[in-house]
């Protein structure tokens, strides 16, 4: 189990890109084949299915996974390249709490780190739709390191966390607000995976420019 956490904590580029690509791709497929992921309950079972279009973008063979697990029955190869996973409720209920784990360890790491000194607390609700930093609006705003701070949380943290539980692709969004922590003032707001979408049509719309 400690494996599969590991391999899906790695999802978070793929999650990106796969964002990124959505409006190009949703014409070739449809419904739950077209998903990044996909969970079902079936008698006391969870089905995870990562698409083989995820594993192809992260350089992962599924094949590869199948040999290095130990219990053969609980991971499958599908015959249209994806990877299903076969867990318990309760082995389910552990993967998405060693997902918040994860992501409180990461969230204590920008809170700790002395060139993030302007960070002085990161919440966030249940299904992490919404992300809130609370900073020294004059010293982040000044403060290169910060940069990072916002997509490493709406896409780690929300997008990865949403994939995981089974939220439709069209449905995934985390906003990430960034307020004074000393007035309360909401000074910025970057919603996911949005902002990758928009950053992707920039820069291919620059390079059309350079290029004419």
């Amino acid at each position: 189990m400690k494996r599969f956490v590991a391999l899906i904590l790695c999802l978070v580029l793929a999650l990106s890109l796969v964002a990124c690509g959505k409006k190009e791709d949703s014409n070739s497929s449809s419904g739950a084949a077209g998903q990044i992921a996909t969970v079902q309950r079936e008698n006391g079972k969870v089905i995870f299915t990562m698409s083989k279009n995820m594993l192809d973008i992260i350089g992962i063979k599924a094949d590869d996974i199948v040999a290095s697990t130990q219990n053969s029955d609980q991971i499958t190869k599908n015959d249209d390249g994806s990877l299903t996973y076969n867990m318990t409720e309760e082995e389910y209920d552990q993967v998405l709490a060693s997902l918040k784990k994860t992501l409180d360890n990461s969230i204590e790491a920008f809170k700790t780190d002395e060139t993030l000194s302007c960070i002085k607390d990161i919440t966030y609700n249940d299904d992490i739709t919404e992300i809130v930093i609370s900073v020294d609006k004059e010293s982040y705003e000044s403060n290169a390191n910060a940069i990072m701070v916002v997509p490493t949380l709406g896409i780690y943290g929300g997008m990865m966390y949403q994939m995981y539980t089974g939220v439709p692709d069209e449905s995934i969004k985390c906003s990430v607000v960034v307020k004074d922590a000393s007035t309360g003032e909401q000074f910025e707001s970057v919603t996911y995976p949005d902002a990758l979408q928009e950053t992707a049509s920039g820069a291919a719309a620059s390079e059309t420019a350079v290029s004419q």
